[in-house]
């Protein structure tokens, strides 16, 4: 009872102390007393929003109106505690419900950050493929062009060579028939084969 009125003294919504008194009274047989005292719980609990002991405090109301034979009252507990139990296996359910959704959401997420991550790693692997290749092309192309420009220079080298034999054949010819000439002239017959030889 000193519980209880400091309780009050200090506006202190707290109600293990009506609790504990009011199943004193229900040990005791002061059934009317035990009633008051959850019913002044039932009130606080009420205006605190708190569903934590309302079911007991609904129960033990019932089993005092069982006990003083009110079937209409305890009918009464009886709905109201089957109602805040329907109530809490509803906010139960959507807790549930809520936690099974973000549980989905998460796997979900998961999976398209893997789908995320190999798309990627392909597109990566596909990258460091067409760079590779656009080296081998530029590689190959730079072959190709210094193969071709090796055979212009070879064919250019033939081709001079070519105009140079034409040029020395000639020359050539008029050297080696002037000397055989002039052999003739100063009458030198071995000097003379030897040139036409």
């Amino acid at each position: 009872k000193k519980a209880i009125d400091i309780n009050n003294n200090i506006n202190v919504l707290n109600t293990s102390s009506l609790r504990n008194l009011g199943a004193l009274y229900l040990k005791k047989k002061r059934f009317d007393d035990s009633k008051e005292m959850y019913k002044k719980a039932l009130i606080i609990e009420q205006k605190k929003g708190s569903n934590l002991y309302l079911k007991e405090i609904y129960d033990m109301l019932l089993r005092i109106s069982i006990q003083n034979k009110d079937f209409v009252e305890a009918l009464t507990h009886l709905k109201n505690r089957d109602s805040l139990l329907i109530e809490q296996t509803i906010l139960e359910n959507q807790e549930k419900l809520k936690l099974v959704q973000d549980q989905f959401r998460l796997k979900e997420n998961e999976k398209q950050l893997k789908i995320t991550k190999s798309n990627a790693n392909n597109i990566k692997v596909l990258f460091v493929i067409l760079i590779i290749l656009f080296l081998f092309i530029v590689l190959y192309l730079l072959q190709r062009f210094k193969a071709i420009k090796l055979e212009h220079e070879r064919n250019s080298i033939l081709l001079e060579q070519r105009v140079l034999r034409s040029q020395m054949n000639p020359h050539f010819i008029f050297n080696t028939l002037s000397a055989i000439q002039n052999s003739v002239m100063e009458n030198s017959p071995i000097k003379s084969a030897s040139y036409i030889s």
